[in-house]
């Protein structure tokens, strides 16, 4: 019954825009033993493959004889997985329509961007978008920069978010040169090549508005 109610609580989850954590004797052997089970291999696949957010160590590092290697198998189990997860978005509860919307377009036009893209770039004080954004499972990064250490912080546990702070808009407006500063701190950050952004951001920012705008921009 467990993996019928691990899947049932994760897809509730996703629906409800919740990000989820999958943990608890995930490696539960390589707290003595320096190599992981087949079970336990196929436990972290198929938490991926249910759709969970991020998989925890407990005991495996806090008090494990091979604190290291449960790290390195996790990592290598969860980035072989990835590749064979499907790009399609979770049963969302739509309470935000709008950016819901809004990030299913960005999300369609990035599939015919694919060989040149190089990510999302989500401009965000709330972190919604990128939240929302993540349920669709793309195969790229979402870069979400924001000038809020707190909301970068939430963020780091959303599927494929990779969050910034940056501090950008001035006199509360998001305008092309403030955009351009943000895509060039990330450019920097992230070492990105010639390829595409897709961007998500509103308008101006002090005002309390979702993000209302989609363009892609081309990196040279």
């Amino acid at each position: 019954a467990l993996p019928y109610w691990q899947k049932k609580i994760i897809t509730q989850s996703l629906s409800q825009g919740k990000f989820v954590i999958t943990a608890t004797q995930m490696l539960e052997s390589m707290i003595n033993n320096p190599l992981p089970t087949r079970a336990e291999v196929s436990d972290i696949a198929n938490a991926v493959y249910d759709g969970t957010d991020c998989v925890m160590l407990s005991a495996e590092t806090a008090s494990g004889s091979h604190p290291i290697e449960a790290v390195s198998f996790m990592r290598k189990t969860i980035i072989y997985a990835e590749k064979f997860l499907e790009e399609k978005p979770s049963v969302l509860n739509k309470k935000d329509d709008f950016r819901y919307s809004l990030c299913q377009a960005a999300f369609n036009i990035s599939q015919n961007l694919k060989k040149n893209l190089l990510g999302f770039l989500v401009i965000t004080e709330s972190g919604k978008t990128a939240m929302i954004l993540s349920r669709f499972r793309p195969h790229f990064p979402i870069f979400a920069v924001t000038p809020y250490q707190d909301i970068a912080e939430s963020l780091t546990a959303y599927f494929g978010v990779f969050p910034s702070v940056f501090s950008y808009a001035k006199n509360g407006e998001i305008t092309l040169s403030s955009l351009k500063e943000v895509v060039l701190f990330l450019r920097k950050k992230y070492n990105l090549k010639k390829g595409y952004l897709m961007i998500l951001h509103g308008d101006f920012w002090r005002v309390k508005e979702r993000s209302s705008t989609v363009r892609v921009m081309e990196l040279k």
